[in-house]
């Protein structure tokens, strides 16, 4: 599977200019814009400009760190601004229910103020005047926080674990997305946090790569950190390294210090309870039958080998995994893909497309399942959902 097609991205962009026409239209409609032919000729300036930015890359096939110099807030400035003209029309479209609201509440189609209530004029007019403003400050915002917010999540965790591994401390990356947006500069920013973290493992749930570039660099620069983690780095598949070219990713993981697990485990830390790493696949299917067994099939085939008293700790990119894990009685399981939704209000994704698992920590018992939000991502704009590194002690239940 490769990445978008030029069909596709021709759709993208039209698709693109109909919003901007709209936006320009309501901006119309608010008098934003009023009648100045100064005015229009400046948005569809800065329109365009923002479109020629977003496709210049692969109109002039730029190589992804192209993109991270000097160009970078070009690049998030396009972004804001397309951004910003989503949400004028979220918002345009909400002003003028309420305006036809306040009409209907006057109960008079004229525009006039009747017992102390606002006119549909004199709501427009205030509207018009907040909604730019208010549309431009959420889409820079958005951007903003995505490129340059990074938290830290601890979580602390009890488990009826051996002595061994009392104390264990796991870092999961996720869909780091290396490419436009996640540069080769700011993995080395989040090793160098992961490295304060002082972890026994680290393990990566997928979507590593986004750029083909600068696969090697960025497959380098982590197979070195490995030799400072105590237990090594471990990765799984994400749907977006099918997108791009497994097999060539794959093939330079293999050379690396990375150890992958594909349906697989490995044993790391001997015992009384043997404690295994165990790692998925991407679980490719149409329907939501197709897949379910996909998932059992992954997860029998993963398990494998492992011996009764085992404890096994479970990676996946997909978050549905951990409904086959809470089954298959898994005390922990890590994964990604949702990105936590990226658009976050109370903790709730405003996205339309949801998970049964779609952030933060999930439990049943004492088996826990977790969320990742995403250390990058591909779209650059994120709402009460942070960049995370999250970290994972594991503590015995007499610690």
């Amino acid at each position: 599977m490769r990445g978008p097609t030029p069909l596709f991205l021709f759709v993208i962009l039209i698709i693109q200019l109909l919003m901007s026409w709209l936006t320009y239209r309501l901006l119309i409609r608010f008098r934003v814009l009023g009648s100045r032919r100064f005015f229009s000729i400046g948005y569809w300036l800065i329109t365009s400009s923002s479109l020629l930015i977003l496709y210049s890359g692969r109109l002039l096939s730029l190589p992804a760190d192209f993109l991270q110099g000097g160009h970078s807030a070009l690049v998030s400035a396009a972004y804001a601004w397309t951004i910003s003209q989503i949400v004028f029309m979220v918002l345009g479209a909400i002003c003028l229910a309420g305006s036809w609201l306040v009409r209907k509440a006057a109960g008079t189609a004229k525009e006039q103020t009747t017992h102390g209530r606002m006119s549909r004029r004199e709501f427009l007019r205030t509207s018009a005047a907040a909604l730019p403003l208010a549309a431009f400050g959420t889409g820079a915002g958005g951007v903003y926080a995505a490129m340059n917010e990074m938290v830290v999540n601890r979580y602390s965790l009890r488990f009826d674990i051996p002595a061994q591994i009392d104390g264990f401390k796991i870092v999961q990356l996720s869909d780091l997305h290396v490419g436009s947006f996640f540069s080769l500069s700011k993995l080395e920013q989040v090793l160098e946090m992961v490295r304060r973290e002082k972890p026994d493992m680290v393990v990566i749930t997928g979507d590593f790569i986004d750029a083909l570039e600068l696969a090697e660099a960025a497959v380098d620069k982590v197979s070195r950190f490995a030799a400072e983690i105590p237990q090594g780095i471990y990765f799984c598949w994400g749907n977006h390294e099918y997108f791009k070219d497994k097999n060539r990713i794959a093939g330079l993981l293999k050379k690396s210090a990375v150890q992958v697990l594909d349906n697989s485990n490995k044993l790391i830390a001997e015992g009384e309870h043997p404690f295994y790493l165990v790692g998925v696949d991407y679980p490719w299917a149409d329907k939501k039958t197709e897949q379910v067994e996909t998932r059992k099939q992954f997860l029998a085939a993963a398990l494998r080998g492992l011996p009764d008293n085992a404890l096994p700790l479970l990676i996946s990119h997909h978050p549905d995994f951990i409904e086959e894990a809470f089954d298959a009685g898994i005390p922990l399981t890590l994964t990604g893909h949702t990105h936590g939704g990226q658009v976050s209000v109370f903790g709730y994704s405003l996205l339309p497309v949801q998970y049964r698992f779609m952030r933060g920590m999930y439990q049943k018992g004492d088996q826990y399942g977790y969320v990742h939000t995403g250390t990058g991502h591909w779209l650059p704009f994120r709402i009460g959902c942070p960049p995370e590194i999250c970290v994972f002690t594991l503590n015995g239940k007499n610690g």
